[in-house]
């Protein structure tokens, strides 16, 4: 997702534990405008989920740790509420664009 692993469709991959790295680098421009590169590596294992019948779950799609990886670029547009984010990710599925306020870290 936009702060996570992005290059993926929100919720993607869903678990109760959670393995995470995210690695930018930003070039900036001018005062107003940052360029960004970036690449995340991370996945979401383990657990299980209830189902829309009580009494009923379903185990995480990955019960074990599998890397998966998004790459891409993007841009931080200085405003007066804060950095405007626009980026757009590369994944093994396709890709997504993101925009949002603020840095993803």
């Amino acid at each position: 997702g936009t702060n996570t692993l992005r290059g993926y469709d929100e919720e993607r991959f869903r678990g109760t534990r959670m393995l995470l790295c995210n690695a930018e680098y930003r070039h900036p421009v001018n005062p107003t405008l940052t360029l960004v590169g970036f690449v995340d590596v991370g996945g979401a294992f383990g657990g299980e989920f209830p189902t829309a019948v009580p009494g009923f779950t379903v185990l995480s799609e990955d019960q074990d740790f599998e890397p998966h990886v998004g790459v891409g670029v993007g841009m931080r547009l200085a405003t007066p509420i804060g950095p405007l984010r626009i980026d757009f990710g590369w994944g093994e599925e396709g890709s997504q664009a993101y925009f949002g306020f603020g840095h993803a870290f």
